[in-house]
């Protein structure tokens, strides 16, 4: 009889590392990524120890290649990118603020021509008991000059606050809403400006006198001297030059004037907008302004409209600016 030969036994597949695999999962998790390349070089030396009969090594090397060199990469990308995205948005944010202060000077402007060429703070007796209610302590009190030498006239209280003027129901008309009374660029009075949001039909400068709420609100002020026949008087602009008048102070930013409350946080040092009464709205520096500012002299050198003298450059801010 032959011998019959013994079966030859087949020969275990190797199994893949499970650390192999952890390395290359953990790979693309921000943070544990280095538990993963930790994990790479763990399964590599127990893959090429042949006892183990282990496979891997690709994914085990993938884990570590994507460990240590995709994810700095992505790290200089990301750090070379994102200021440069920070900046678009900075100025994004600029230029919607430009449009919205322009908007505000549209709502002014509409507001004049319904009042014979008059401002809210250069309204007449019949114009101030229109709008604001109140009897006059005698024939000619409002809308007259106070000084023969500035384009100021006496104006009633209630309108030498940005959000008293805001709050006329003549004026809410024609802004419609107070959206366009915040700036991008102001983050702080976001949650502010979400409350007037909500209240805007209740507010009421006639019935109720300035609202202090809608105030917190609003980033834009008011300038005194504007003037319809001046167009190159100020009508608004941003809250944060740092006096309350035009020939003196500067723009405050973020990086230079961090504590003071008139800071916009989205603007850095010389930085803010405008609107003339011209209807042009533009993004503004210190030189515009102060004693020999571009716009200082055209405005103080305009003539004509409700009173004589050079243009007022005093702000109108009130309650809550």
């Amino acid at each position: 009889m032959e011998t019959q030969p013994h079966p030859q036994g087949i020969p275990a597949q190797p199994k893949t590392s499970g650390l192999a695999i952890a390395s290359f999962i953990l790979a693309f998790l921000p943070l544990l990524n280095c538990i993963g390349f930790i994990l790479g070089i763990v399964a590599l030396v127990q893959i090429n120890d042949k006892t183990k009969r282990l496979q891997g090594s690709g994914l085990a090397i993938g884990g570590l290649v994507i460990s240590v060199v995709i994810w700095p990469v992505i790290a200089l990308l990301a750090s070379m990118l994102l200021p440069a995205l920070g900046k678009a948005k900075t100025k994004a944010n600029r230029v919607k603020c430009v449009n919205n202060v322009g908007n505000v000077y549209k709502a002014g402007l509409a507001f004049a021509q319904d009042n014979g060429e008059r401002l809210p703070w250069q309204l007449t007796d019949n114009g101030v008991r229109i709008h604001f209610g109140a009897a006059t302590a005698s024939p000619g009190q409002y809308g007259r000059a106070l000084n023969m030498s500035i384009n100021e006239v006496v104006a009633h209280p209630n309108s030498l606050a940005a959000a008293g003027v805001y709050g006329l129901s003549a004026m809410k008309s024609e802004l419609y809403t107070p959206k366009i009374l915040h700036s991008p660029c102001d983050p702080i009075r976001a949650a502010s400006n979400e409350i007037a949001q909500m209240n805007w039909m209740g507010y009421d400068t006639k019935a109720g006198g300035v609202s202090t709420e809608l105030g917190e609100g609003v980033s834009y002020v008011l300038c005194r001297g504007a003037d319809t026949q001046r167009p190159s008087s100020v009508y608004a602009l941003t809250r944060n030059w740092s006096a309350d008048n035009l020939n003196t102070g500067k723009w405050l930013g973020a990086d230079s004037d961090p504590g003071n409350a008139r800071t916009i946080t989205g603007l850095t040092y010389s930085q803010g907008q405008l609107v003339t009464m011209d209807g042009g709205a533009k993004q503004s520096t210190n030189p515009d302004f102060q004693a020999n500012g571009t716009l200082t002299k055209a405005a103080q050198s305009a003539t004509g409209g409700v009173a004589r003298g050079q243009t007022s450059l005093k702000l109108i801010r009130g309650p809550g600016l």
